[in-house]
Order: structure tokens, then sequence, then C-alpha cells
């Protein structure tokens, strides 16, 4: 366990825990700083326990969320155009069928597309979010929490197929160690018993985990949008205005809230249960 990790969810979890007491006794704007205290440090955790940023790195993020999804991604940008430079010199290993249907190129131009969208949000009113949209976002955040994998009967067939598309892979560096990874995967599969335990953890451990990561991502992700606006505005006046008038059930993002804490709920016990694990 990341002590860490759990240092920041038990803190999310009990800011979340106060969202919930000072909206249910119509503290809106105050409320509403919890809820996005809360929702910040669910991002730091998940974003620790995935290892995408470091301690450190954290630091700089202050109550920026979005910081969290841009580091993120020049992240992986860097590290997914290197790989692709390291690859340029091995026909043979870009050629393979496993890495044409990855395609490494166009993921990385996605990430480009994706970093250029976090830039975009900062010029977005993500205050006044239309009920129309905050509905959409839940729709589809619990249409995915609640997504049950219905596999064909050939199942374990198509696993074997694609994991000897990546033994043949591995092989292809033509080093001693890739060529013994190779032949122990391939033995692997051969073996009824042990390909019967590895496919069981595909099936019923890792591939639902896989489910349950996306989910908590992705609320992550839409609560991070509708609070990170808010970490100064639920605080301090700004143009004269007094917060406590603002933030009142007649605002969509106040008036929904309660749906995503609870959604932000859900993910802190998957973020806490990954820590566990």
């Amino acid at each position: 366990m990341n002590e860490t990790v759990k240092i920041w969810t038990d803190l999310s979890e009990s800011d979340l825990n106060s969202a919930r007491l000072l909206y249910d006794n119509g503290h809106f704007r105050t409320s509403y700083f919890f809820f996005q205290q809360a929702t910040e440090k669910a991002n730091k955790a998940f974003a620790l326990l995935s290892g995408l940023l470091s301690d450190k790195e954290l630091k700089d993020i202050q109550h920026d969320q979005l910081k969290i999804y841009r580091k993120t991604i020049v992240k992986q940008e860097s590290e997914i155009k290197s790989l692709i430079e390291v690859l340029k010199p091995y026909p043979k290993i870009t050629n393979h069928e496993l890495i044409q249907k990855t395609n490494f190129v166009k993921y990385h131009s996605s990430l480009s597309e994706g970093l250029s969208f976090i830039d975009s949000l900062r010029n977005i009113d993500l205050v006044n979010v239309s009920t129309n949209d905050l509905n959409t976002i839940i729709r589809e955040l619990k249409k995915l929490k609640q997504t049950k994998l219905k596999f064909p009967k050939d199942i374990k067939q198509v696993f074997k197929k694609q994991f000897l598309e990546v033994a043949d892979w591995i092989g292809h560096f033509e080093t001693q160690e890739s060529l013994k990874e190779k032949n122990d995967l391939i033995n692997l599969l051969d073996n009824e018993e042990q390909s019967k335990q590895f496919y069981d953890l595909m099936i019923y451990q890792i591939l639902p985990m896989i489910i349950e990561i996306a989910f908590a991502n992705m609320t992550l992700f839409f609560c991070a949008l509708i609070t990170v606006q808010h970490s100064s505005m639920t605080r301090y006046p700004e143009n004269n205005i007094n917060p406590e008038t603002v933030y009142n059930l007649q605002l969509p993002i106040v008036k929904k809230q309660p749906l995503f804490m609870d959604l932000l709920k859900n993910s802190i016990i998957v973020i806490k249960k990954l820590n566990e694990a």
C-alpha cells in the first residue's frame, strides 16, 4: 500500500463527507468548496497511484487540477515519441502485425489533440455548465460504471491468438532475454492448467478492474472540469459579487452536485481498492 495515496484518499473522503453535510443544510457555497477540495485530492491520489506523476510533481499542481491531465499527456506524448524513435531502426519489429494494430503514430497524434483540448478548457466557462450537459455526463458515467462484460464462447482462443502475437513480437528482438520471454509465454499458453488460471485472471479480475479504472478516471476528469474554476470563487468575492449569492440551487452544477458527489465517492472507493491490492 502506498501510504501517501492513502492519506490523499482519506482527506478526499473527509472533504466529501463535509461537502454532503453542508449541502444537506443549505450551505451551498461552502459545500461546493469542499466538493472541489475532495475532487482535487482524489485526482492527486489517482495520479500518484497510477505512477503518472510523482509526489514532487504534484506540488506544482496546487489547485489547478487540469495541470494533472496536462502533465500526464505531455509525459505520455514524450514516451511514445521516444518509443517510435527507438523502434525506427528495426523494421521487423515496427512492421509486425501487433505494432500495426497498435499504431503508435496515430496514438501520439491523439495525445497532441488531447493536449490542445486541455489547453482550450481554460478559455471556457466551466461555471455555467448547462443542465443538459451535466445530465449527459452523469448518464454516461453511470453507464460506464454499470458496464457488464460479455465474452464470446471462444474467448480463450481469442486471448491465445492475441498473446501468441505478443510472444512472436517479443521474439523479434532476437536477444537471449526476449527469446526466453517468448518461450515462457508460449509454454504458459500451451499448458492447459496454467493457461486456464491465466485466462480466468484476465476474465474475472483484470478486465473488470480495467472497467473500474476507466470509470474512476473519467469521473475524476469530469469532476475536475466542474470544480477547477471554483477553488477561489467559492471563497472570495469577485467584481463585488458575494459568492453566497452565486452558489444556490438555481446554478445547475450546484443542483446536480449530489449526483456528482455520489460518483466521486465510488471513484474514491476504486482508488482505495487498487491501493490496497
